[in-house]
C-alpha cells in the first residue's frame, strides 16, 4: 500500500483534497440537521456548537454524512449508476482510503469550518472549481497518480 497514489492502492489519492474541501463546505449543514432532529434552535450566525449541539454530536453527524457518501461511491463504482459512470470511476478505492482517510478528511474540514466559519464560502467555490476541472477538463482524473 502507498501513502499517496492511485485510489485503488493508496491511503490518500487525488480526490482526497475534495473530501477535505467538502468537509469545510458543509459548514453549518450538520448543525441544521442537529436542530431538525432535536428541535432545539441555536442563535443565528456562524455555525458554532452550543450546549445543546456539542462539537461531538456535530462531528458524529458529519461522519455519518461522510460514510453515507462513501457508501454511495461504492455502489456507483460497482455499476449502479451505469456502465459509463462505473468505467469513469476506474474501479474501487482502497479500503483504508474509503473507511479511514476520506471520512477523517471530511471531519477535519468540518472542524476547520467550525473554527473558521469565514472559510466555508471560499471552500465551496474551490470545491466547485475542483469538481469542474477534474470531471470535465481532466476527465480521466480517477486514473491519475497510478
Amino acid at each position: 500500500m502507498e501513502f499517496i497514489g492511485h485510489k485503488g492502492a493508496a491511503l490518500l489519492d487525488l480526490w482526497s483534497v475534495s473530501h477535505f474541501l467538502f468537509g469545510v463546505a458543509l459548514g453549518g449543514v450538520p448543525l441544521l440537521l442537529a436542530q431538525a432532529l432535536t428541535g432545539v434552535a441555536t442563535p443565528a450566525g456562524a455555525p458554532r456548537p452550543t450546549r445543546s449541539h456539542s462539537a461531538l454530536s456535530l462531528s458524529l453527524i458529519t461522519l455519518l454524512l461522510a460514510f453515507a457518501w462513501e457508501a454511495l461511491e461504492y455502489t456507483l463504482e460497482a455499476g449502479s449508476g451505469g456502465e459509463a459512470l462505473r468505467d469513469w470511476l476506474q474501479g474501487h478505492e482502497h479500503w483504508l482510503n474509503r473507511l479511514i482517510s476520506d471520512p477523517l478528511l471530511v471531519l477535519l474540514g468540518f472542524r476547520l469550518a467550525l473554527w473558521r466559519p469565514d472559510m466555508v464560502w471560499p471552500a465551496r467555490a474551490m470545491l466547485l472549481i475542483w469538481a469542474f476541472v477534474f470531471v470535465f477538463v481532466f476527465e480521466h482524473s480517477m486514473a491519475y497518480l497510478g
